[in-house]
């Protein structure tokens, strides 16, 4: 096993990227380069630390030939942005991200403790971390669609 270091199992994979074991098998073979980052092992699934680092930005929405979003000025500075209003426009696999737009039409994601009582066209505040990513201000709606 010591050639697999660093490697994750399937199951692994899955709860790290919020995702079902569907999702992942299905990936498999749509994921690019995903055939050289899987090795079998019997009967489980082992995917690389680039796989998974591959798969996470399929599940985050972002392009595979972008840079690593940088720092904004917002966070070096010590002071928080105040919160603004962002409308859902679409729930992710990932079950703590958001797609959102906001004030300014863009689309933005929104971290979430758990968005499965989210649902589109709510409107919720969110305050911004980096350029496109947003974190929820606030508690989540203990019920599907309603505050």
């Amino acid at each position: 096993m010591s050639s697999f270091e660093g490697w994750m199992k399937e199951g692994q994979v899955a709860i790290y990227l919020g995702v079902s074991r569907a999702w992942l098998r299905k990936a498999r073979f749509d994921v690019p380069g995903a055939p050289e980052a899987l090795r079998r092992v019997g009967k489980t699934f082992y995917w690389s630390p680039a796989g998974v680092n591959t798969l996470r930005r399929q599940v985050l929405g972002e392009s595979l030939d972008s840079p690593a979003p940088e720092k904004t000025q917002a966070a070096d500075n010590e002071t928080t942005p105040e919160p603004e209003r962002c409308k859902v426009l679409r729930l992710f696999p990932n079950r703590h991200l958001l797609l959102a737009e906001d004030a300014h039409g863009s689309s933005v994601r929104v971290r979430v403790s758990d968005s499965s009582n989210f649902m589109p066209k709510m409107v919720i505040k969110a305050r911004q971390i980096e350029r496109d990513l947003y974190e929820l201000v606030g508690p989540a709606p203990r019920y599907r669609g309603r505050w």
